[in-house]
């Protein structure tokens, strides 16, 4: 794990899942405003270090207001189910499409190891995500984190889900 300074308000935490090889390779963006957000989580296997991150940058869990799931993927939000235990605070921002699977993984774990084999196990397993922590986007929404505001964009491709 290592901690990055990007801008004033913009850090990255590289959350490297203890995978051989995956060093560099999984980020965590932290937005730090009047309110904390953060842009993925990474897998399941990283949420300690993602933890780890936010101590060396002094943001307590707790301070978390958003967690932004760029798409569903579990090398971008396998851990969120994980992740928001320690956020109470938290709300986790997708879109509509990305809802139940974050609600009810198992679908999209078994999907993720058909897909990547032992890849999906190395990044662990998928947790729910209780339904009262979502928040659903659509394009153009704005989300106000205070002296920082983002516009929600729709940007399919990678994943047909896909926010930026």
């Amino acid at each position: 794990m290592k901690t990055y300074s990007l801008a004033h308000n913009l850090k990255l935490i590289d959350v490297a899942p203890p995978i051989p090889g995956f060093e560099k390779f999984i980020s965590v963006y932290v937005l730090k405003a009047k309110k904390v957000a953060l842009i993925d989580v990474g897998p399941s296997v990283s949420v300690e270090n993602l933890m780890a991150g936010l101590g060396e940058l002094n943001i307590n869990p707790t301070d978390i207001s958003y967690i932004f799931a760029t798409h569903i993927h579990i090398d971008h939000a396998g851990g969120i189910g994980k992740a928001i235990k320690q956020m109470p605070n938290a709300m986790v921002v997708v879109q509509e499409r990305g809802r139940p699977h974050l609600i009810e993984p198992a679908r999209l774990w078994e999907d993720s190891q058909r897909a990547l084999g032992e890849r999906a196990l190395k990044y662990g397993a998928i947790e729910p995500v209780p339904q009262d922590k979502i928040l659903v986007v659509k394009e153009g929404m704005i989300i106000n984190l205070g002296e920082m505001k983002i516009e929600v964009l729709s940007t399919p491709g990678h994943a047909s889900h896909h926010l930026s």
